[in-house]
This record gives structure tokens, sequence and C-alpha cells, in this order.
């Protein structure tokens, strides 16, 4: 039988911080952990895939992944199933740069494994108020096994019950990336794997925190980095240019360069910036985000220099460009 409700009622949700309004796919996962660090949330649990925050009042948890493919589909399954009650609040859900995820929900406790392993059963069987979640999870579930290539089958972890504070219990964490077989192809088979899993889907793909199967050595972590951008380097020109060409360039972040283009940053004032360029793409790709280094660019009609240039980058290693920039003070009288 379900848990009777707790005798105390959930305590009211307080208001998001202000700063994740403006929270998106431009916004770097370390800069989503800092703001909500500094308005008070405390680290509350590290997993394989992310870390979690809880507010300051204790009704919320912030679960930041730095690489999660699955989260939209996590999110999409707290919205679907909300009205069962199996499922955590979800207060928000946010893609964040180069593949990571921000998911806000109820804040959680832990339960027992054998009522965990009796939720599941009777989830299985479809059971009277699980029946609708059932549904909904098998739904999006068969939905995620379409799309992503490394999607594993449901997790029956019993960590993956837990009671709400008004003492229902509630499913999270269905769906899971089976990462044996994702990292195993990174190492082993890089080639297929960067065209298989796009970079601007994978940027921080070495930096989960491993916190229950680790530890992973930096060294290790490197290694792979230095592998994939190798592998990513040697793809054809064309498909590097046709995939900057399709990237988002807007708002003020510069994320998808990230391994693929290096600056120098001088101290303010006249400055001669040098920028190192490692494929084709980041050049297509700075190109479209500033177009004012080459008016009129565009990767189609600028086709023949993209492919010259990509030459030199296959011979030289990089492709070396300059740009002059001022700071201009302002004193108001």
């Amino acid at each position: 039988m379900p848990a009777a409700p707790a005798p105390d009622a959930p305590p009211p949700r307080a208001p998001l911080p202000s700063a994740l309004d403006t929270v998106g796919p431009e916004t770097h996962y370390r800069e989503v952990e800092r703001v909500l660090r500094g308005e008070g949330w405390t680290p509350c649990g590290t997993g394989d895939w992310a870390v979690a925050l809880a507010s300051p009042d204790g009704t919320a948890a912030a679960r930041i992944s730095p690489f999660d493919p699955v989260g939209p589909f996590t999110a999409h399954l707290y919205e679907e199933a909300a009205a069962t009650g199996a499922v955590p609040r979800l207060d928000l859900h946010r893609r964040l740069a180069g593949g990571a995820d921000l998911l806000v929900m109820e804040f959680l406790l832990p339960i027992g494994e054998e009522e965990a392993t009796e939720f599941f059963e009777r989830m299985r069987r479809g059971d009277g108020e699980l029946a609708g979640v059932s549904e909904v999870v098998h739904r999006v579930h068969t939905a995620a096994l379409a799309e992503l290539p490394w999607c594993g089958p449901l997790d029956a972890n019993p960590s993956n019950v837990m009671r709400g504070a008004d003492g229902r219990l509630v499913l999270i964490d269905p769906f899971y990336a089976d990462g044996p077989a994702l990292y195993g192809m990174a190492q082993e088979d890089p080639d297929r794997f960067v065209t298989t899993l796009p970079p601007a889907q994978r940027r921080h793909l070495t930096e989960i925190p491993l916190g229950d199967s680790g530890p992973w050595p930096e060294e290790e972590r490197e290694a792979l980095r230095a592998r994939l951008q190798r592998a990513d380097r040697e793809r054809p020109a064309e498909d590097l240019i046709t995939e900057a060409a399709a990237a988002d360039v807007d708002g003020w972040g510069f994320d998808w360069l990230s391994g693929r283009a290096t600056e120098e940053r001088p101290e303010w004032g006249y400055a001669r910036l040098r920028m190192e360029f490692f494929d084709i793409g980041a050049v297509a790709w700075i190109l479209r985000k500033c177009p004012w280094w080459v008016p009129g660019f565009g990767v189609d009609t600028h086709r023949a220099q993209l492919l010259e240039v990509d030459r030199i980058i296959r011979r030289d290693g990089a492709f070396v460009a300059h740009s002059t920039r001022h700071l201009l003070r302002a004193r108001r009288r």
C-alpha cells in the first residue's frame, strides 16, 4: 500500500532567483552554479552525471549536469505526468551551453529499498494510481530510445524513488544515458563518435562529476578531450562548414568555439590580439558571429575562401588571425 501522507503540509515554494530568468543555451553550467550559491543554495548531493543544490528554505533542489543527453526527456516526463502526483513538482528546466542541463524541482527525501522496490513493482503492473505515470514513462522512454543513440533501459534503482514533503512517493530519473557504451565509443572510435553526437551537444562531456563511479583522473579526461578534438578537426571541410552554418550565433556566448579556437587576452587598452582556429568550422562560425569582420560574409558566397583556409589549417595545424581592439574610456561631466 502507498505510504500515508505526512501530517505536515509541504512549505510554500519560494520564488526562484530572478537571475535564472535569463538562463538558456548560451549560459555555462558553472555560471548557474555560481549564481545559485550566491543566492544561498547549498550542496546536497553529487552523482555521476550531476550535482544538486538545495534552496535556502529547503523546498527546492537544483540538479546541474555538465552533460546530460536525457535531461529534456526527464523534464518532459515530469511535465506530462504532473497530474498523477507520482513525479516531482518541476519548477524549471533549461538546456545550457554545450549540452549541459539545469532542472529545478521540489526537494525530496530518500526512502528504504523495500518501499522503493514495491513502488516499482506496482508501477510495472500499472496498479491503481500508478497506472497513469506508468503509461507516461513508457511513452516518453520510447521517444528517447528513438532519438538518442545511447539511451539505456528504464532505471529501476531504488534510489530513484523518493518522498515529497507531503508524504507521497515520487519517481525520479528513470531515464539515463548508457555511459559505458557512450564513453566507450568516444575512447575507442572517436571518428564515429564525433559524427554521432554534434560538438555543441558534448562540450562538457569530460566534466561530469562521477560522484558514484569515480574518480576520473584529470589526465584521462584531458586525453579524451584531445582525442575528440583531433577527430573533430579531421572531419571533411564541407561537414564542418555545414555544421557551423546551422549553429546558433545569438547572444554573447562563445562556448561553441571551446576546443576549436584560442585567443590571447592582454590587458585592455590598445591591443593586438592573436587568435588561432583549429578547424574551418570555427572560422565560419566566428565570421557569422562577428559579421563586421568580413562584411557580407556567407558560407555560400565565401566557400572558396573557406576551403583555402581549411587547407592551411590541415597543413599548419591552425589558422592564425589578428585583430586590434581599443578601449574607450568616457567620463560624465
